[in-house]
């Protein structure tokens, strides 16, 4: 059941009828049923699957915090438990364990099809940080198995995050939740904008991107990969950070706030910034669960913070994990790696003070910055967008080789660079008065007519896709 389909349509209007004549502990119990019919929507193994997580994690929690001996033991349980399940599934999904099955039986052509379980990545590394915020005692345990059940399950995210942390999303479900009309009108526009990031902006860069640019770049003209190479990062910027604004809008609905994931990531100034502002819930928990304990670690054993094991491994085991999370390939490892890299230099040539300073730089040089960011990760969307290191390798060379068919004529670029300069308004609107609520800083006027065209073009797109549904791009991860 795609967000965007007439099927989740139905499904949320049954369940906010539902959910907002029930009491307090009745809601969470509704959301929880709620959330496991979503995922078995998909498959019923999600489902189960999902239910297995819940109950593990649920008593590992326990467990922790009730054993004051034994309580390192059972987190590295729980911690080793839930990499283990990643670890195999995404193996499975990139088919390293068809290959393996495959040796087993002597190269007969059978497969494996274990596919991975809807939102699995996401809801298992946020069950890993809340086993480790209770053993180091910064959240108390939920002792409530639904209430821990609708923290992890919860269908909203439960796709492609926020990754939720257990000290701002758990005390939401001990509260009585009134939606009042302020709320309300919040959760309306970050519909609206998740909507119309997806369905007009996104979908109008994704023309530009047509089907095999990636992994069969000779078959088109020099100019047509270039396009797609330059736009790729801007279409799924517009399709994550949509999914993102979707998803906290409906939750709102429910008077749960969920975390913010993107700030504007294309005004960021240096690669530092960048990863403050994009798919911020996952580069914050790397941050605190993995970059953090490193550098400790390495403090611990007195190292200096110029010594070169402080400076180079945290941020290369960090995105090397992000890489690994997004996929088991090598292609995904490198861009891990080069991220690294990136970081590296900006630790050894950034200063914090530079950084706090840049909002007061020249309108020309931030501008300049951020146009450094962005030439920094045409290679990392390259491997990003072919998935292969060979695929990776072929499309770099492709983009100094003639040959192949020209599919994209002048006129066919007006509508996307319209779509990606209102990309880059609508970030500044952002950027300036919160993502909330954008347009606040118009006249009602600007208001309403900014909000009616929003409509008309989302209206106008779904007429014109005529697709029923549409999924995000971070769903397969």
């Amino acid at each position: 059941m795609e967000l965007i389909s007439p099927a989740f349509a139905i499904f949320l209007i049954v369940v906010l009828a539902v959910y907002h004549i029930l009491p307090a502990r009745g809601q969470n119990v509704w959301l929880l049923a709620c959330s496991l019919y979503f995922a078995a929507s998909w498959r019923w193994e999600f489902a189960a699957i999902l239910v297995v997580s819940i109950l593990v994690n649920y008593f590992l929690g326990v467990r922790i915090a009730r054993s004051e001996h034994h309580r390192k033991k059972w987190l590295v349980l729980g911690i080793t438990l839930n990499a283990a399940g990643l670890v195999f599934f995404r193996f499975a999904a990139a088919g390293w364990m068809d290959l393996f099955f495959r040796y087993l039986a002597g190269y007969s052509p059978l497969s494996s099809q274990i596919l991975l379980p809807v939102g699995f990545s996401f809801y298992t590394i946020q069950a890993i940080s809340y086993l480790i915020d209770v053993s180091q005692k910064i959240i108390p345990v939920e002792d409530d198995l639904v209430n821990f059940g609708v923290f992890l399950a919860y269908f909203p995210h439960i796709l492609s995050g926020p990754i939720e942390r257990g000290k701002t999303f758990i005390p939401q479900l001990h509260t009585n939740r009134i939606v009042q009309n302020n709320i309300l009108a919040e959760a309306s526009w970050m519909i609206l904008t998740g909507l119309f990031r997806k369905l007009v902006i996104a979908a109008l860069l994704f023309t530009l991107l047509p089907e095999g640019v990636f992994t069969r770049p000779l078959e088109f003209a020099v100019s047509d990969r270039w396009i797609a190479l330059l736009v790729y990062g801007f279409w799924l910027y517009n399709d994550f950070a949509g999914y993102t604004s979707l998803a906290r809008g409906i939750s709102l609905l429910f008077g749960i706030r969920l975390s913010p994931n993107f700030k504007q990531p294309f005004f960021a100034r240096n690669m530092l910034d960048y990863w403050n502002r994009w798919h911020m819930s996952l580069s914050f928990w790397l941050r605190d669960y993995i970059f953090f304990p490193i550098q400790r670690g390495l403090v611990r054993r007195r190292m200096a913070p110029g010594h070169p094991v402080r400076i180079i491994l945290p941020p290369l085991v960090t995105m090397l994990i992000s890489g690994f999370w997004h996929n088991a390939t090598f292609s995904l490892l490198l861009w891990g790696f080069l991220h690294s890299m990136y970081q590296m230099f900006d630790h050894l040539t950034v200063s914090r003070a530079n950084h706090n300073d840049s909002a007061r730089q020249s309108i020309w040089k931030q501008v300049a910055l951020s146009f450094r960011v962005y030439i920094l990760l045409l290679p990392t969307w390259i491997l990003f967008a072919t998935g292969g290191l060979k695929l990776a390798a072929q499309f770099t060379r492709s983009l100094t080789a003639s040959g192949g068919l020209t599919r994209v004529r002048p006129l066919e670029l007006v509508a996307p660079l319209a779509a990606l300069l209102i990309s880059f308004t609508l970030d500044a609107l952002q950027e300036k008065n919160g993502e909330e609520y954008a347009v606040k800083s118009l006249c009602r006027i600007g208001q309403s007519v900014c909000v009616a065209v929003m409509i008309l073009c989302i209206v106008l797109s779904i007429l014109w896709s005529n697709v029923p549904s549409a999924s995000f791009v971070y769903q397969g991860f």
